[in-house]
């Protein structure tokens, strides 16, 4: 079976979010890393690399 692999970085209270959304459009979570970028300010933002699969 082949799938479809989709990366997202996104940051961290908009996780459920985007879970919910790219669910309803037939995406399944295989996993999700912490990340931590830095912003204009230089100040740490909470990150998290989301990594969907579909059956292509």
């Amino acid at each position: 079976m082949k799938y479809e692999y989709n990366a997202k970085v996104v940051d961290l209270e908009k996780v459920n979010g985007e879970c919910n959304s790219m669910g309803q459009q037939g995406w399944e979570l295989v996993t999700a890393l912490p990340y931590s970028r830095v912003n204009c300010c230089n100040q740490s933002v909470p990150t998290v690399v989301l990594i969907f699969k579909k059956s292509a």
